[in-house]
């Protein structure tokens, strides 16, 4: 449930922050009424004017408003598929000028101090599909335009201006892969065919495809990284039901080959393409560390992964363990369910985990975890999957990054939380709140790339085992 000032409240539950509330007194932003020629000094600025990176901050800043005059600044992602809008309410200071990163909201998608909170707050617009995600595919020449609106208290339009972010930076190369079994898209910076670059294999989880942004900002860092699809991408099998561990292992020896790959690579993974990850872990050298973003240490039977041609073992459900799901309308919650399961079957889980403790002692892990997932009870989870990787293994890098706000659907930074996503035939709810969120993914990204420089070896060292 949206609250009025368009923040998900936790406690409301229901469509999981699906709809930002527009102000009553105001037009949602999408069909601007013409400009009040009396209100010619109000000033839109936005530093950097360029277009910008998806993930990089940018300064907005209102000016030319009365001293204690309210306006009302909506921020709207139009982009195929999906709609997005945010807005917050702000009294000018005495100079008559509103700057992001200096005055308060006092109402809207988010309240207080942000530079960036009208792109942390974004929700869906009413006129969309409920579940509906940003879905950018492929991202070269991809531009997201954004527009700003600024309002009087009476509804008039003060100001507009229109922005654009894009994924692929000029100094990053894109390259369809198709080697052997391999699909999916690499990103490298360009630089002497000579060079090295730390090497990363990026993963996502249910709905499939390959989904570029992450991949295309990572190598804007200096790594060079393999969108890998599992499935429903290309010719690979069109459902989870078939995806193949020894696929990871054509795919990251077919990185480490590459001339400008370092020896080793390290796995990041969002759900399914965690445990994808984790599998590939125990069974294949070559990697060096994990980023695991709400991913499960055991097998379930929600995905079936194969092993030369047959299923791996794994937890089968019962119809009595679904009684306990939790429906809300048409929108599914199934952390309960899992909540019970473990506390009434935590040894028969047992026997499907993953035995990540058994990896050679230098691979470090990076356990990300969104407390508030509705998917699966991470937050137990993972607690239990830290304790058992440090006490096995004292020395080996464990970093756990509890995500107090989050839900399950880890991205990048500014873009829309998700807290219900429709994969067909199910709305399934994802958890989180629709503002807090984001400025988790805010500061998680740096903590990410920083992981993973730390842990990726670009040259061979003396003696080392690969």
């Amino acid at each position: 449930m949206v609250s009025r000032n368009g923040t998900f409240d936790p406690q409301e539950g229901g469509r999981v922050g699906a709809f930002c509330v527009p102000d009553d007194q105001a037009p949602n932003g999408l069909i601007a009424s013409a400009i009040d020629r009396t209100t010619m000094s109000t000033r839109i600025s936005v530093t950097p004017s360029a277009p910008t990176l998806l993930d990089a901050d940018v300064r907005v800043v209102v000016s030319g408003l009365r001293p204690k005059q309210v306006v009302r600044i909506t921020l709207t992602l139009l982009h195929p598929g999906a709609q997005f809008q945010s807005f917050a309410k702000f009294e000018a200071p005495d100079d008559g000028v509103v700057a992001l990163a200096e005055t308060p909201s006092f109402e809207g998608t988010y309240t207080g101090v942000d530079a960036m909170g009208l792109f942390s707050s974004m929700c869906l617009l009413p006129s969309q599909r409920f579940g509906s995600v940003l879905s950018l595919g492929n991202v070269e020449g991809l531009l997201l335009s954004y527009q700003l609106h600024v309002y009087d208290e009476k509804g008039r339009l003060l100001g507009q201006h229109t922005l654009q972010k894009f994924v692929l930076d000029l100094n990053v190369e894109r390259r369809e892969i198709a080697a052997g079994n391999v699909r999916g898209v690499l990103f490298k910076p360009r630089g002497p065919p000579e060079k090295r670059f730390p090497s990363v294999i990026d993963l996502f989880g249910l709905g499939g495809g390959c989904r570029e942004h992450r991949a295309a900002l990572l190598a804007q860092k200096g790594f060079a990284v393999l969108a890998l699809g599992l499935y429903n991408y290309r010719d690979l099998p069109r459902f989870n039901t078939r995806v193949n561990i020894e696929y990871m292992k054509e795919s990251i020896d077919w990185l480490r080959s590459q001339p400008f790959a370092s020896p080793r690579c390290a796995i990041v993974g969002h759900s399914l393409g965690a445990i994808v990850g984790y599998q590939a872990l125990v069974r294949y050298p070559g990697v060096c560390s994990i980023v695991a973003l709400n991913g499960l240490p055991h097998i379930d039977c929600t995905v079936t992964m194969l092993e030369k041609g047959r299923p791996l073992p794994s937890f089968l459900f019962r119809n009595a363990h679904v009684t306990h799901a939790k429906h809300e309308g048409n929108v599914s919650f199934y952390r309960g369910m899992w909540e019970r399961i473990l506390d009434e079957e935590a040894d028969e889980v047992a026997k499907y985990r993953i035995p990540l403790e058994s990896v050679p002692d230098d691979v470090a892990f990076m356990v990300v975890t969104g407390e508030q997932d509705e998917t699966q009870p991470y937050k137990r989870i993972n607690e239990e999957l830290v304790a058992r990787l440090r006490k096995a293994n004292p020395r080996r890098r464990v970093d756990a990054v509890f995500l107090r706000h989050s839900g399950h659907m880890l991205d990048v930074p500014h873009t829309p939380h998700v807290g219900v996503a429709y994969t067909p035939p199910s709305y399934w709810a994802q958890g989180g709140h629709q503002y807090l969120q984001c400025v988790d993914q805010r500061r998680l990204w740096p903590q990410m790339v920083a992981f993973l420089r730390d842990t990726i070896p670009v040259h061979v060292s003396p003696g080392s085992k690969l």
